[in-house]
């Protein structure tokens, strides 16, 4: 019966094993979770039959255990596997059931669109206000380009007029620096004039590489780790060009590049987190099964240490059956129940042992005395006969015995009236007298 049962609980692991793994692998969108119920649902149809195979592999096991050593047909041992097994089984599965359904819905909270969204719009808020600053320092830049060309054909560069429009287009354009930069033939670029607080060689920034981009551009942005700045054409000469740049707090582009990393890093969790979500849950499986095999192991080794004194009992019991009195089990220091009663049996077969032994020399006693008994009747010419309550005969000796002409007969535990029925008349006539019977002729005595 155990082997079918073993063998059904393993069609219904096999089962359940192959329609989770179908359920598993169906195809599905990228970053999309299975529904919390479904696999908490999975989880406990694939726990449940695996540690019912493993208790009752454990089961069989117990019981070849208890054969090998002798300690009976190995049912106490089953039991304890099976207690063990469901007081560990349950709230393993509880415990299971509890954690999967609290992690996936964590995860389905912060994988959900509403996180994302929120996680997304935190980014995209600071890219967005560094993006308008851009369009708006490329804007000021290239109305400020407009503005300086048509002092420049008011007045000189060189005039201080045009300086001071030139710094108050700046401030009020709120920029932090600007330049007026001519290129030569050969590719140098020269200064010819600037707004330059932060005294910064404003020379340097501006490439020829930059200058080919903007060939067939506008304007260019050329930002930096605390400015952002812009490029475009000055309308005063051939190869003249006006960059201008607004000063800003590093931590700021920082922050962003940090919030645009986590947004990677979310978005690379989000595409692996069905492989979290089975990983965990399959965590969960083989923790529990671990859990319930240290309970099996437990419960194997307790039923060894219960079940192995209880049989070293049963075997001095059938020793002191076969009338071994010296039968004893061993007692070990440990105070436990298991050893009192050790040692009760101990002194219960010391005491039988004493008993018996003393009951055996009394017997042997009797048996002496008896034996003298009767040697002494034997030489007595006289017939004796010593009846009992119901007049049966104890004791006979061979002069009785052959004046009742049954000399080849064992006359002891025979009724009287069987041997001599005058002579068991003659007795139920005198009860409690010692008499002599006329019909004996050597004169033998009765008595009862």
């Amino acid at each position: 019966m155990s082997r079918f049962a073993t063998l059904g609980v393993a069609a219904v692991l096999i089962t359940t094993v192959a329609f989770s793994t179908w359920v598993l692998t169906r195809s599905a969108q990228p970053g999309s979770l299975l529904s919390p119920p479904l696999i908490a649902l999975l989880l406990v149809a694939n726990l449940i039959p695996a540690i019912a195979l493993m208790v009752l592999y454990s089961r069989r096991v117990a019981r070849q255990r208890a054969k090998r050593e002798g300690l009976g047909s190995g049912k106490l041992h089953a039991r304890l596997v099976t207690l063990f097994s469901v007081l560990a089984a349950v709230p393993t599965v509880l415990v299971a059931i509890f954690a999967s359904l609290l992690f996936q819905s964590g995860m389905e909270f912060w994988f959900s669109d509403r996180a994302r969204n929120m996680l997304e719009n935190t980014v995209a808020i600071p890219q967005a206000a560094y993006s308008a600053e851009e369009e708006r320092v490329a804007n000021e830049t290239t109305v400020m380009s407009s503005d300086v060309a048509e002092y420049l054909r008011l007045v000189t560069i060189e005039d201080p007029r045009f300086q001071e429009g030139f710094a108050r287009q700046v401030l009020n354009r709120y920029l932090s620096e600007a330049v007026i930069l001519n290129v030569s033939d050969k590719g140098l670029v020269q200064s010819i004039a600037l707004v330059d607080p932060y005294a910064r060689n404003l020379e340097s920034v501006v490439t020829a590489d930059q200058i080919r981009k903007l060939q067939n551009q506008r304007v260019i942005n050329l930002n930096s780790s605390d400015r952002i700045g812009a490029l475009t054409r000055l309308d005063y000469g051939p190869n003249t060009y006006l960059y201008a740049a607004r000063v800003f707090d590093p931590e700021f582009q920082k922050q962003i590049d940090r919030g645009t990393q986590v947004l990677k890093d979310y978005q690379s969790l989000l595409s692996r987190s069905r492989n979290n979500q089975l990983r965990f849950n399959g965590a969960l499986l083989v923790v529990a099964l671990v859990i319930v095999g240290f309970a099996i192991a437990a419960a194997l080794k307790l039923a060894d240490r219960l079940v192995r004194p209880m049989g070293q009992l049963v075997a001095a019991a059938g020793r002191i059956e076969e009338g071994d009195f010296s039968a004893r089990v061993p007692v070990t220091k440990t105070e436990d129940e298991i050893q009192t009663l050790a040692s009760a049996f101990n002194r219960m077969t010391g005491r039988l042992d004493e008993q018996t032994s003393a009951l055996m020399s009394a017997n042997a006693q009797l048996e002496t005395r008896r034996a003298f008994t009767e040697a002494v009747l034997s030489s007595v010419t006289s017939g004796v006969v010593a009846l009992d309550a119901r007049n049966r005969i104890l004791l006979i000796n061979r002069s009785a015995e052959s004046l009742l002409q049954h000399e080849d007969e064992a006359l002891e535990g025979v009724s009287l009236q069987d041997v001599s029925p005058e002579l068991d008349e003659f007795m139920a006539g005198s009860k409690g007298k010692p008499t002599f019977s006329s019909s004996l002729s050597q004169g033998s005595a009765l008595w009862r």
